[in-house]
């Protein structure tokens, strides 16, 4: 019993629970209310016993015969219970008692939801909210609950609206608003109705946590480290808000205040392996190399499974051409993570540089068999085949590249390339001003890599023409 006495607010309830449950095990037949009746069925639908609150509604209805909350509470149990029928035949039989009762009323919306009949529900709903009563924000609330259990955010809203406008200052229902405008798209809405909470108390920790998310994934990164230091301050040892702070000020490319909080995080939690990720991560951005190893080199003392960690450490290594140790590292990537074809790539990579080409095609090749959509893999693919002077091949990985990322910024200038190499001079010059229009030095690096194109007359009437 100690467990479950929290979900009772009293103790005078908590004591009508067990009076209930030793009269039950001893086998008597003490008198109960109906308010005490009441609390004991709701105790076991809240804790999801329906058995148990259909013996209790059993139990009641045997001291109470006919009344129309235990009977309700029958109904409630049977929509639970999927029993949708003999809920319907309760709740008209109790409406036809009392027409005009908003609980049954609210039951009978909730039943007709269960069944899938969408208008039905709202009509139902409507008409309890019909009666102009004074807690109309609290009602609709309760309503937005049942839409928002089956995630039907867009009638939620339209009963939340109801609500907002009978009472703005309902802080719960302005929580679950600005949800359900989350929900359905409406992010500038639902930023208004955080800063709505925020100007009636501004010390919310819930709402500046909440507001930070909504920022972070509007892409506000600024602003959403504002929202996520506020959240912090305001909520003593909340330490959660202050990772989403380094995690915006990396997002926003600021790294050396995201380092600083990573830091403050670390040190008020543990330095885990994801401590270390992120720390790593901050000075790989900054191209410190060197820094950042260290950092990738304990997560995966703390992690040997961290896929961000092997790759952090692949890059680094890539970046300060240390190919042989890449090499290394990418194969011990591999051998914990076999499926994760970006190792692969690195490896390739690393190959590329220590010219064991026939080694990187067959890890490119894995790579593609892992994940064949993989534009920039074709794209490395193509260069290593021009590099080795096998043009046909180096066209074929680049169209197949354009294939998968047409947008591509240096495509024009391969495709001029490999058609000169491959003596299409007309191919070549068709995409060498795309080339120059995305990049200023296109043209320089064309005639570096093709220089036998500058004793071309056709390549040479080109540029006199520019």
């Amino acid at each position: 019993m100690k467990d479950n006495d929290s979900i009772l607010p009293n103790d005078g309830q908590k004591d009508t629970l067990r009076r209930y449950e030793q009269s039950i095990s001893e086998g008597r037949s003490e008198y109960f209310g109906t308010d005490e009746l009441e609390v004991v069925v709701d105790y076991y639908i809240q804790r999801l016993k329906f058995q148990k609150a259909k013996e209790a509604v059993e139990f009641g209805l045997a001291q109470h015969p006919g009344n129309v909350m235990l009977l309700s509470k029958s109904a409630r149990i049977c929509i639970e219970n999927g029993e949708t029928e003999r809920a319907r035949e309760l709740v008209s039989g109790l409406l036809e008692r009392e027409p005009g009762n908003r609980a049954l009323l609210f039951l009978s919306g909730e039943l007709e939801l269960a069944v899938g009949d969408v208008a039905a529900a709202k009509e139902a709903f409507d008409k309890v909210l019909s009666g102009n009563a004074q807690d109309i924000d609290e009602v609709c609330l309760d309503i937005a609950y049942v839409y928002i259990s089956k995630m039907l955010f867009e009638t939620a809203l339209h009963f939340l609206k109801i609500g907002f406008k009978a009472n703005s200052l309902n802080v719960t229902l302005c929580f679950e608003l600005a949800f359900c405008l989350e929900q359905t798209g409406a992010t500038d809405e639902a930023v208004s109705v955080y800063n709505h909470i925020l100007d009636q108390n501004p010390f919310s920790n819930e709402a500046w946590f909440n507001l930070g998310m909504l920022l972070f994934r509007l892409e506000d990164y600024e602003k959403a480290a504002e929202a996520f230091d506020f959240a912090f301050l305001n909520g003593e040892g909340d330490f959660e808000a202050l990772l989403h702070k380094g995690h915006s000020y990396f997002q926003a490319n600021e790294f050396d205040k995201a380092i600083e909080t990573y830091k403050e995080y670390g040190e008020n939690t543990k330095f885990d392996a994801a401590f270390n990720v992120y720390m790593g991560e901050c000075y790989e951005k900054q191209s410190k190399f060197e820094e950042a190893m260290p950092f990738y080199g304990k997560a995966l003392e703390l992690n040997p499974m961290s896929i961000e960690a092997w790759a952090g450490m692949c890059v680094c290594l890539l970046e300060l051409e240390r190919f042989e140790q890449a090499l290394d590292v990418s194969a011990k990537a591999i051998a914990e993570n076999p499926d994760f074809c970006d190792f692969w790539i690195y490896k390739a990579e690393a190959l590329v540089n220590l010219d064991r080409t026939e080694d990187a095609l067959l890890c490119y090749k894995k790579a593609l068999e892992i994940n064949p959509n993989q534009g920039d893999t074709y794209l490395a693919l193509g260069n290593m085949f021009l590099d080795v002077g096998d043009f046909d091949q180096s066209l074929a990985s680049y169209k197949k590249a354009e294939e998968l990322m047409p947008d591509a910024a240096p495509l024009p200038l391969f495709f001029a390339i490999v058609y000169c190499k491959l003596g299409q001079t007309d191919m070549a010059l068709k995409y060498l001003p795309e080339a120059m229009n995305r990049d200023d030095d296109a043209l320089a690096l064309f005639f570096d890599v093709c220089s036998e194109a500058k004793l071309d007359s056709r390549f040479q009437d080109f540029l006199r023409l520019m």
